[in-house]
């Protein structure tokens, strides 16, 4: 009998045994899955966080995208190495990758150490509706096309260009070209068109914008930059050199020629209301 209980107790030893290796192994899946969890949740939105700070400057400064995203970051006790911020092909989004190793407790005790974990945030800027109305647009009228995009080249003052005349005064297209017209320009409203050679006119006032800020780029260049240039978007009238107000967009100045009234710019974007933005988490 004694021998018969000396066995059933060792069997129970070997049970429990068993049972405490399993019961281990389930608290090591615990504990380490719910660090995994808090680690992932916290790097997910250092992501978000970051994505959004640097939406806020796009499109046109991507340095600063890039500055504010870093900062985001750091305030979010994160390292910035592991983070990679991609500025997309369209000027309006940016992707924000993060990837750190989480150690692991328990889980040491099979042979696994550390486990890598990845979050992404993509914020893409959606456009509100065209503004009614500007101030300091430049005295030329460019037609809405559909098929610009952010980067585009265009010449201004070639055929499809047209030289607006807000005062209905014949000597203020220069001060206005330089400057910036000081009154407000109404969408759907009709003006004159200047007639006549401006070529003078032009390559004066656009060579004191591009001296204004000369290492600057469509992609970089510094807030207030004059070289940065609001265009009124306009519709022709028909059998009239009158033209309508329908929109506006900027332009990046690049050049002037020497020999014609011809200004290569940079399309940048058409203005419109404060933009929503749109903010995707890939898991």
């Amino acid at each position: 009998m004694k021998a018969f209980l000396r066995n059933e107790a060792g069997q129970v030893m070997v049970f429990v045994a068993i049972l405490m290796t399993v019961f281990i192994g389930f608290l090591a899946l615990v504990v380490d899955f719910g660090s995994l969890y808090l680690e992932k949740s916290r790097l997910q939105k250092t992501a978000d966080a970051a994505a959004l700070a640097s939406g806020q400057e796009l499109p046109g400064n991507n340095q600063r995208a890039m500055e504010e995203a870093i900062r985001s970051i750091q305030l979010n006790d994160e390292n910035p190495d592991n983070f990679s911020i991609i500025l997309k092909d369209q000027p309006t989004a940016i992707e924000v990758h993060g990837s750190k190793k989480v150690s692991l407790y328990f889980a040491k005790l099979f042979g696994v150490s550390e486990q890598t974990i990845t979050a992404t945030a993509r914020v893409e800027l959606e456009a509100g509706p065209p503004i009614k109305s500007a101030t300091n647009t430049v005295p030329l009228g460019f037609p809405k096309l559909n098929y610009l995009k952010y980067g585009s080249s265009v010449i201004f003052f070639g055929k499809e260009t047209v030289h607006i005349n807000y005062s209905g005064k014949s000597n203020t297209f220069k001060e206005e070209l330089e400057n910036g017209f000081k009154g407000n320009i109404s969408v759907n409203k009709v003006y004159e068109t200047y007639n006549g050679n401006q070529l003078g006119n032009i390559k004066t006032a656009i060579d004191d914008r591009i001296g204004d800020c000369p290492h600057a780029t469509y992609r970089h260049y510094p807030s207030g930059c004059k070289r940065v240039v609001l265009v009124p978007l306009y519709e022709s009238l028909p059998n009239s050199d009158n033209v309508r107000i329908v929109g506006f967009a900027s332009f990046f100045l690049k050049s002037v020629s020497n020999t014609s009234a011809d200004v290569e710019a940079v399309f940048l974007e058409e203005l419109t209301d404060p933009p929503t933005f749109k903010l995707t988490k890939v898991e």
